[in-house]
């Protein structure tokens, strides 16, 4: 004897919110006005989400270069000055070495997808 299921429909999976109106959206808000773009309220909350990531793009391209063959290009403090990582070793007298094994390994990582 087969059993019929019965499906309950997304709205009374997922009611809507109360506060709906409260909700704030790109979308609601073109809804609201003809033109985003000069929407001073939405620009600076934007600017505000930009600069909190400012930490994670700096990471992000300082991996970048590490990756890709600059990898003495920390700035350290020394003797009185700043200077890179690259120009203290030549200071001390001896020779940066740069290993590219990373790249290599990066590279075949990326081909497989």
């Amino acid at each position: 004897m087969a059993t019929t299921r019965t499906y309950r429909k997304k709205s009374d999976v997922m009611p809507k919110r109360r506060n709906a109106e409260k909700f704030d959206s790109i979308a609601e808000r073109r809804k609201k006005s003809e033109d985003i773009s000069t929407d001073p309220d939405l620009l600076q909350r934007m600017n505000v989400v930009w600069e909190n990531d400012d930490d994670v793009r700096k990471e992000g391209e300082r991996c970048h270069m590490f990756v890709y063959g600059e990898q003495w290009g920390d700035l350290t403090y020394y003797d009185g000055r700043w200077m890179t990582e690259k120009e203290y070793i030549i200071c001390r007298g001896k020779v940066p070495l740069t290993m590219n094994l990373l790249r290599r390994m990066i590279t075949s990582v990326e081909g497989s997808f």
